[in-house]
């Protein structure tokens, strides 16, 4: 399949039924007209590509309305909660190289940590029981991940750790804070050494309060009464480890790659990160940094992100080593839509469909 481009479509270039016999794009095309997605509308931006080479490349709408930039395969995107497979990758190469332990307590790395009993292993899996900082008011204004540390001081934990698994991203905030104390060096800087030159991605960064200054990004917009508003900053915009990093579509396919081919870590650490603890039937199956779903006879490696009007979802299909890739700055899931129910996992079941 030659990749393909909706943007034509939406610009009146191709007719609708040149569309027939081609299952991902009209699986992505029906998304599209559900959202109302078009030239006049914020983006979003596909990319499936099987054994490293595209299926599927398509784009609509814009990444900044108001000087009508459309984006494209390489427009920055904020990742939101897709930067914690990025978190959870540098940690795992500290653990090759011995600074790190899994098993030891995250107050070894980071004394301020107000947990003692939760370990590295813990806070990547989510099943250390922490208190979701987001739930919090602040004094700062805007707080770093010291700041949201020193505020949950004194919050109890959820459930001892080891016996359940709930999302949070307090841990992986707390992760960030452990991978600068074990490498020495800033996040961004670390990610950027470890994964993003390895990977060939020269224009992912993580920003944090300069993010706009970042070249090519998109703008995050919410829509109400059918009007869309920039919604493009917070008081945690300088948070990281949980969120943080900005990255276009073409650049997470061959970080994708890079960490399902094992250019990224070790055979072993792979296996063991794509293994979730079972503590009871029914918890989220969460290895470090993903979400690992059986997938028909199939299994989709996976994680998705919501924030400030953007919404991401990554995901790989084993067997048929196929990467799936959504971007978009449109406000989707306060429009009740999710990326991964919505067209994430039905693109995974015609890529099953048509092996």
């Amino acid at each position: 399949m030659n990749p393909f481009s909706l943007t034509w479509l939406f610009a009146g270039l191709i007719p609708w039924a040149s569309l027939a016999g081609s299952s991902l794009e009209e699986t992505v095309a029906k998304f599209v007209a559900q959202a109302e997605l078009g030239t006049d509308t914020p983006a979003l931006v596909v990319r499936v590509s099987v054994e490293g080479r595209p299926e599927l490349t398509s784009s609509v709408g814009n990444a900044n309305l108001r000087e009508g930039v459309v984006a494209d395969q390489d427009t920055a995107f904020r990742l939101a909660s897709v930067s914690k497979p990025f978190t959870a990758i540098a940690l795992l190469q500290l653990v090759e190289a011995g600074l790190v332990e899994l098993d030891q307590p995250a107050q070894r790395y980071v004394p301020e940590f107000p947990w003692p009993q939760v370990t590295v292993r813990h806070l990547l899996n989510h099943s250390g029981g922490l208190p979701e900082y987001l739930k919090e008011t602040f004094l700062k204004s805007r707080p770093d991940n010291r700041d949201v540390l020193h505020e949950m001081r004194g919050r109890k934990l959820e459930f001892i750790p080891g016996t359940d698994v709930h999302y949070s991203n307090t841990g992986y905030a707390a992760l960030a804070l452990i991978l600068e104390a074990a490498s020495g060096q800033e996040y961004g800087a670390c990610l950027r050494q470890r994964i993003f030159a390895p990977c060939g991605m020269a224009h992912a960064a993580v920003p944090r309060w300069d993010w706009t200054s970042l070249p090519n990004r998109a703008l995050g917009y919410e829509r109400r009464l059918r009007i869309y508003f920039t919604s493009d900053n917070d008081c945690f915009i300088g948070m990281v480890g949980d969120g943080g990093v900005f990255a276009s579509a073409t650049e997470l396919d061959r970080w994708l790659d890079a960490f399902h081919g094992g250019k990224l870590l070790q055979p072993a650490t792979l296996k063991q990160a794509l293994e979730p603890p079972a503590p009871h039937p029914g918890a989220l199956s969460y290895g470090f940094g993903w979400v690992v779903t059986r997938f028909g006879d199939d299994t989709l490696i996976w994680h998705n992100g919501s924030w400030l009007g953007f919404d991401t979802f990554a995901g790989h299909l084993v067997g048929r080593r196929a990467n799936i890739l959504l971007l978009s700055n449109a406000g989707l899931q306060g429009r009740g839509f999710d990326l991964a129910d919505d067209l994430g996992f039905p693109l995974a079941e015609r890529l099953l469909a048509t092996k």
